[in-house]
């Protein structure tokens, strides 16, 4: 088990996974609100959020690239806490006793040294019945940030250095359980980071009046900010609280967007109220920075801490506080509903792909049927070109004559030639027949006459 005061000695880059990031998969859902539907935390906690298993067995899962990783969180009631870790598949169970005081920011599980790559953490709450283990948040060391992470820089690391004149605040209320202070003008602090492009450096800290006897602490804080060795910047003034008061996690200061490279913060106090130096967040931003007036969770009004006995002699000895809550709705805005849009777009391209098929379909009926009447149309015969005229040669006036009705014509005699057509002889004069049989090669002797024409209506024709 470790201790309850857990500073990190890492090297190298810290990347801070808040308990509602949306990269951790809980299942089931563990609880993020309270009774009144405000999320679950207290002001001293990151974000002033935690996760709440919801019954024995409840799981958090988290997948990472690094070389160490740490799981903070509260530990609040009169239980003792089970909760199983596993890493890689190896498993590592731990007890944590009952706890009076509520300490945040318990480093309740750390990893020790892995090698780097990516690893993947099971976190399982097997508390039988309810559990006094409220997670908060988590850090992991690599050696690379993306423009995702939130890189995280505590007041005790070795990128920090300060001037001789600050005090430590060493209680359960602040990250790692440590925080420095001064009320001494012209004392700084210098933080140094290497940052990705767009980059914003945060800082948080408390706002707190040390004194109250003395009447000057209780204007607002004034303060500057130098990067780069560039102009001094003033940070924003915060109203001193009443006296024995103290407001955790506020962000007193927003840089703006800066390019990639190493840059050095130098922050220095001059008068008033406090200045408090906490922790400090990297992460990419929208380049509002005007001093700490950016955005923020964080930024909405907290809820007042009345220390019962604040140390300000610089030894490091917890204390119990107690926690007084003014009349503030911290109730988070809804984000905006798009849904509706959403819906009303979808709706209106399935429509048009709807009446697209419809209109092709109809026009591919359409033309089916067109085809269809065509290839069951009649094709007229001319029989005359086709059969008759290649057969007979006939004289002009019989050609004449073919204008008017068409000749009538007879079944088909078969013989060694093939097939003939034949014509009624009574639809040709006699002219015409001895033309065809001579076309026939058939000899006509003086003793032999042309058939006679059957009488007619108008009488005999010729003789």
């Amino acid at each position: 088990m470790l201790p309850s005061f857990f500073p990190i000695p890492w090297l190298g880059m810290n990347i801070i996974v808040d308990d509602q990031d949306p990269s951790i998969i809980y299942k089931p859902a563990w609880s993020t609100t309270g009774s009144d539907g405000n999320p679950r935390g207290d002001p001293q906690e990151f974000n002033r959020t935690t996760s709440h298993g919801v019954r024995s067995g409840s799981t958090a899962s988290f997948t990472f690239t690094g070389t160490q990783i740490t799981i903070f969180g509260t530990l609040f009631g009169s239980d003792t806490a089970f909760l199983q870790f596993t890493i890689n598949g190896t498993q590592q169970p731990a007890a944590y006793p009952e706890s009076a005081d509520p300490p945040f920011h318990r480093a309740v599980w750390d990893s020790g040294p892995l090698p780097h790559g990516q690893h993947a953490l099971v976190m399982e709450d097997t508390t039988p019945a309810t559990s006094n283990f409220f997670f908060d948040y988590m850090i992991y060391k690599t050696d690379v940030r993306g423009p995702s992470q939130t890189g995280f820089v505590d007041d005790n690391e070795s990128a920090v250095s300060f001037s001789s004149r600050w005090s430590s605040e060493n209680t359960f209320e602040f990250m790692q359980h440590m925080s420095r202070w001064t009320e001494v003008a012209g004392q700084s602090v210098t933080v140094q980071y290497n940052f990705l492009e767009g980059d914003q450096l945060s800082l948080y800290g408390a706002v707190a009046l040390t004194d109250p006897a003395t009447l000057a602490l209780n204007a607002p804080l004034s303060a500057s900010v130098s990067i780069d060795d560039g102009p001094p910047v003033d940070l924003p003034p915060q109203n001193a609280p009443a006296a024995q008061q103290i407001q955790y996690n506020q962000k007193l200061y927003t840089s703006p967007a800066l390019a990639a490279g190493s840059h050095t913060f130098n922050f220095t106090y001059h008068s008033g109220t406090s200045l408090w130096v906490d922790y400090y967040l990297v992460e990419q931003g929208s380049d509002n920075g005007d001093g700490g007036s950016s955005s923020s969770f964080n930024d909405l009004p907290l809820p007042v801490q009345t220390s019962a006995a604040m140390n300000l002699s610089g030894n490091p000895t917890p204390t119990q506080s107690s926690t007084s809550f003014p009349s503030i709705s911290t109730q988070p805005q809804s984000p905006p509903n798009h849904r509706s849009n959403s819906a009303a777009v979808a709706g209106g391209v399935i429509a048009s792909f709807l009446l697209l098929s419809m209109f092709a379909a109809i026009l591919w009926l359409r033309r089916r049927n067109i085809q269809r009447n065509n290839r069951r149309r009649a094709v007229p015969l001319d029989v005359e070109a086709a059969t008759v005229a290649p057969q007979f040669p006939l004289s002009k006036s019989a050609l004449a004559a073919r204008r008017g009705p068409v000749a009538q014509m007879e079944e088909l005699e078969t013989n060694d030639a093939g097939p003939q057509l034949m014509v009624s002889a009574a639809r040709l004069s006699t002219d015409e027949l001895v033309q065809i049989l001579r076309s026939r090669n058939v000899a006509i002797t003086g003793e032999e006459q042309p058939p006679g024409y059957p009488p007619t209506e108008r009488g005999t024709r010729g003789t």
